[in-house]
């Protein structure tokens, strides 16, 4: 059999534009980490054949997401989610076929005729009703939940659709606090706005924070029949969320851009929900969502946690190690206060700048989960600056326990994360007052901290004044 073109000849000898534009696998996956393959060939569904070496995968693709696949590595036959995990391995894998599919005809033919149909959620819901909305199609998928485009009376809107394996009553509960909690910040009252920020001493961030509600995303109803789900009542009414319909997220960004907007526009959203007692917990680009108007992108917050009067504590669940406080992971959430939501938003605000979370964050996490959980620690590749952090972590892990391990690394931590913020480029994108309130927000020394982010917008007002102004 000839050899097939690789990627990057194919797309260049197509002679359909659209195709030759969208077919490079760019990114090649989309947030592995959290266990999604995406692949760029643009909306609708398309059937696509790979081969390299000795491994042969069939895929389904719609709206970017692999919805069924199939295929053969080592003699080995693969479905599911295994055929993914080879699809993440292959470095310059060859097409064979690659075509449009008819979503309503579905004529595509090979092994995944029978493994493709779209009849399964979260495509069983296209083109019907639910909840009184029409879908139209699956959006994106996360670990827990699909987003759906939808209709309904009041326009286009977004359906957030917990997963059937997550439907437990436990899950179906948080999924309800969550968005609970999402919808009264989305739209407190002014009033109520004004009373908190008197209360915490801040009634001159009465300006940013007034009409921060419209940086949280809206949510407008919440669907959770609390019943027992068998397949047939999971399909006809699944835990569902409605909430306004972005167009985007900040991981689509470049390193810096829109950086002063959406650090303004995040920072009195969380601001907004500190001084209400709420936390969110697991800001990431991913949550950072955003629509486009005629004046420029607007950002919004969106997943909040749910967890309110944090100062009592909450349980690590869910963590983001690239974003998160190591004192949260070290405690394991107890006694965490909105101190580490702060820490939370700078590591948010540092990779947005930079393009890469922070390295000493993220190495202490991993080595930090490796004890709690047992397994074998993974820490990338350091950077010069932090080469001896990267040592002592690694002969640390092997004796410490969790505890003992966050002591031992405190103070070498503490020089390796100043470094890292004043290479940032934090401070000259953003001014000189955020130097010091990154340095602050990802100390270890909880007596040097923001107490929470009405503290930190104290510190940065003068900078939001500009902002605003300009």
């Amino acid at each position: 059999m000839h050899a097939s073109p690789r990627i990057e000849e194919l797309s260049a000898i197509l002679e359909d534009p659209i195709k030759k534009a969208q077919l490079v696998l760019a990114s090649h996956l989309h947030d592995a980490s959290r266990g999604e393959c995406r692949i760029d060939l643009g909306g609708g569904a398309w059937y696509l054949k790979l081969e390299h070496g000795d491994s042969r995968l069939e895929l389904v693709i719609v709206d970017m997401i692999v919805v069924a696949a199939s295929g053969y590595a080592g003699g080995e036959r693969l479905t599911g989610s295994r055929v993914l995990d080879v699809l993440k391995t292959m470095k310059g894998p060859c097409i064979v076929e690659l075509y449009r599919i008819d979503i309503d005809k579905l004529e595509y033919g090979g092994e995944l005729r029978e493994a493709a149909s779209l009849k399964e959620p979260p495509y069983y819901w296209v083109g019907a009703s639910l909840y009184n909305y029409k879908v139209h199609s699956v959006v994106a998928e996360g670990s827990f939940s699909y987003i759906l485009k939808a209709d309904g009376a009041t326009g286009t809107v977004a359906l957030k659709v917990l997963k059937r394996d997550s439907v437990g009553r436990k899950r179906i509960f948080k999924f309800i606090a969550e968005n609970s909690v999402q919808a009264w910040l989305s739209m407190v009252d002014e009033d109520t706005v004004s009373k908190a920020a008197s209360i915490k001493g801040a009634r001159s961030l009465v300006e940013h924070i007034l009409d921060a509600s419209s940086n949280i995303v809206r949510v407008m109803e919440i669907h959770a029949p609390l019943t027992a789900y068998d397949e047939d009542t999971y399909r006809r009414m699944p835990p569902a969320a409605v909430l306004e319909l972005m167009e985007g997220d900040a991981s689509r960004l470049g390193p810096g851009e829109d950086l002063a907007a959406i650090a303004y526009n995040v920072l009195r959203a969380l601001a907004l929900a500190h001084m209400l007692g709420v936390g969110h917990f697991d800001m990431k680009p991913s949550n950072i969502l955003y629509r486009i108007t005629g004046s420029g992108r607007i950002y919004k917050l969106t997943d909040f946690s749910g967890y309110i009067n944090t100062g009592s504590g909450m349980l690590v669940e869910n963590v983001t190690p690239s974003y998160t406080d190591p004192l949260l992971i070290a405690s394991r959430g107890r006694g965490v206060g909105l101190d580490s939501d702060v820490f939370n938003y700078m590591s948010l605000v540092y990779r947005l700048a930079t393009g890469s979370p922070p390295y000493c964050v993220l190495a202490v996490n991993n080595v930090m989960l490796s004890k709690l959980t047992g397994s074998k620690p993974v820490l990338p590749k350091p950077p010069d600056y932090a080469r001896s952090l990267y040592e002592k972590l690694l002969k640390a892990s092997r004796s410490s326990g969790a505890a003992s391990l966050l002591r031992e690394v405190v103070t070498l931590y503490e020089e390796c994360i100043l470094d890292e913020v004043k290479g940032s480029g934090i401070q000259e994108v953003l001014g000189g007052e955020w130097g010091e309130a990154a340095s602050r927000s990802l100390t270890l020394d909880k007596s040097l901290r923001f107490r929470d982010a009405v503290d930190l917008a104290l510190k940065l007002k003068d900078w939001m004044d500009e902002f605003k102004r300009t």
